[in-house]
């Protein structure tokens, strides 16, 4: 078992809940066979409760974080919400999509017959195949 020559040392910690597991249990078995320890525990977890109920929290002063930034060397940039440029972009895709869309399947031949050089193709004849192969139902 893990005994620890000056457990008053630790009240503060284990009360705050900063030591780990191993600590923690080999702590509060300590307290156990110890009852001045165990009364220093409850005299500061009651002198702890009692100052949170009855002083209130103060705000920290305006400018704080800047200062404690300026003077540490640390600067984060604040972040502003994108939405609008993010609606905005997904309605521009769509809009083109759709249009693109549109384009591709329009009724009628891509390319001009008098600009081919050889005869239509079933496969490279774009809609006008297209058309032909599902039997006009675009």
């Amino acid at each position: 078992m893990l005994r620890f020559k000056n457990p008053m040392l630790l009240v503060n910690a284990y009360l705050d809940g900063e030591l780990d597991p191993a600590a923690t249990l080999a702590f509060e078995q300590q307290m156990a066979t110890d009852p001045a320890l165990a009364a220093k525990c409850v005299c500061l977890a009651t002198l702890q409760r009692l100052l949170r109920e009855r002083l209130p929290r103060e705000a920290a002063p305006p400018g704080l974080r800047a200062r404690i930034e300026a003077s540490v060397g640390i600067r984060c940039p604040r972040v502003h919400p994108c939405w609008p440029a993010l609606v905005a972009l997904i309605a521009i895709t769509a809009t083109v999509a759709s249009g693109s869309t549109g384009v591709a399947f329009s009724p009628g031949e891509s390319i001009p017959r008098t600009t081919r050089s050889s005869p239509p193709h079933p496969v490279t004849d774009g809609a006008t195949a297209a058309g032909r192969f599902l039997g006009g139902v675009l």
